[in-house]
């Protein structure tokens, strides 16, 4: 605004499924960069023209650091970082199996809590 300029648009793939790269490159504007942190565990096709005539970066990351864990532990202890949106059920020990098959389900749930005390 006031006449400054923008940086230049960063796109964060955190979904790992085929076709999400692509799609990605087809709809991100000129000069942007593709963060990929999602993990595709399949194989999956992309089409380095397109990137490559708009000039887009791609960049690959994984992995964080024990401290960024524990960081990252403290401040949802804390409340620091409410999560309440994204959990959407919570089970004891005895519920995890079920769990993991609800959460087969996209539509159904985005987390579940494991609450062993329950």
């Amino acid at each position: 605004m006031m006449g400054g300029g923008f940086g230049r648009p960063v796109v964060f793939e955190c979904v790992g499924a085929p076709g999400v790269l692509q799609g990605l490159i087809e709809a991100a504007p000129a000069g942007a960069q593709i963060v990929v942190a999602g993990v595709c565990m399949e194989t999956d096709r992309i089409e380095p023209s397109i990137a490559i005539t708009k000039e887009i970066e791609l960049t690959f990351v994984f992995g964080y650091t024990p401290e960024e864990f524990g960081q990252t532990l403290r401040h949802l202890a804390e409340g620091v970082i409410d999560v309440s949106d994204l959990v959407t059920g919570a089970v004891g020990l005895d519920g995890v199996a079920g769990a993991f098959e609800a959460l087969g389900d996209p539509e159904a749930h985005v987390k579940i809590l494991v609450r062993p005390d329950a």
